[in-house]
């Protein structure tokens, strides 16, 4: 009866625990929302847009670009009550290299919980309280405009607070750029390449952009176009085509919208953010149309010392 009610939360619980593909069905697609509400807002178009600690869970070449030491604390308001939270910090710790860590946590928020009698009957039983978390080591390596980088991680989930599995994941990226502030910048990454979590394999997946960023005239405002192309490896047709743009208003705000074309069973649309920085601190927000699955509202925080 135990496996047949967590069965049936799995499968209330989709957009979160499992998807489904024609090949098969992917444990935690949570792991591939984004850390950041910059990458949020730009329609989650970014692997070759990162340079700064929120390069740890998106491609972790960017973390070659680190100087001194950075934070990142993110809250992410999902859907069905359920929530995220980030943190991570991060160091250069020498020429064109540097490292971070950081930690996901997931909140599904209360569901109902049932026990069946000896009839068969369902009967209320108080509530379950699932979660889920990620626990992140990154490194990025450069030399010229070319960047190395992999992120290991540990995975665990939890039904209700006993029971719990766990899995290894690593992800693999790379990233090139023309040169100063300026220009073209390629970038790829395979994710959540693993172990099975719960029986169910992770959502392994092979990320690939581009972005172009240009100033305008002889001020110090700036524009950002990025696209990515995020292709399952359960299942091409499932994949996504990321695209979004900034512009930023000198180095104290920014504005940003994006686009999520999502391909068979997924879940795109708008989105829409704003940033405001000030000294060593960036405060950016995003908000995302998620279609059929509704909209999230997702806040963070990033420190540079």
């Amino acid at each position: 009866m135990r496996r047949a009610l967590f069965s049936a939360f799995l499968a209330l619980a989709a957009p979160l625990f499992a998807e489904t593909y024609a090949a098969g069905s992917a444990a935690a697609p949570w792991l591939k929302l984004p850390s950041s509400a910059r990458t949020a807002a730009m329609g989650e178009a970014g692997v070759a847009v990162a340079g700064d600690i929120n390069a740890l869970t998106l491609n972790p070449a960017g973390l070659s670009g680190l100087k001194g030491i950075q934070a990142a604390l993110m809250h992410h308001a999902y859907v069905a009550d359920s929530a995220i939270e980030h943190a991570s910090l991060g160091m250069g710790i020498g020429a064109g290299q540097g490292a971070a860590l950081g930690i996901d946590y997931l909140n599904f928020g209360a569901v109902s919980r049932y026990t069946a009698d000896a009839a068969g009957n369902l009967a209320a039983d108080g509530s379950l309280n699932p979660s889920a978390m990620a626990v992140n080591a990154a490194y990025g390596l450069a030399w010229g405009g070319a960047a190395l980088g992999i992120n290991l991680k540990m995975l665990g989930q939890s039904l209700d607070g006993g029971t719990s599995s766990s899995a290894f994941a690593a992800d693999f990226g790379c990233l090139w750029r023309q040169g100063g502030d300026e220009g073209l910048s390629l970038g790829l990454a395979y994710q959540n390449l693993g172990t099975p979590l719960d029986g169910a394999s992770l959502p392994a997946n092979l990320k690939a952009g581009f972005a172009y960023s240009l100033g305008l005239r002889e001020s110090a405002d700036a524009l950002l176009f990025a696209a990515d192309l995020n292709v399952p490896s359960a299942d091409a047709s499932a994949g996504t085509l990321s695209l979004g743009a900034e512009y930023k208003g000198g180095s104290l705000w920014a504005l940003r919208g994006g686009y999520l074309v999502a391909g068979s069973g997924g879940a795109g649309g708008l989105s829409l953010g704003m940033g405001l920085a000030y000294g060593a601190a960036a405060l950016d927000y995003a908000f995302v149309n998620r279609a059929v699955l509704g909209n999230s509202h997702e806040v963070s925080l990033t420190l540079k010392f």
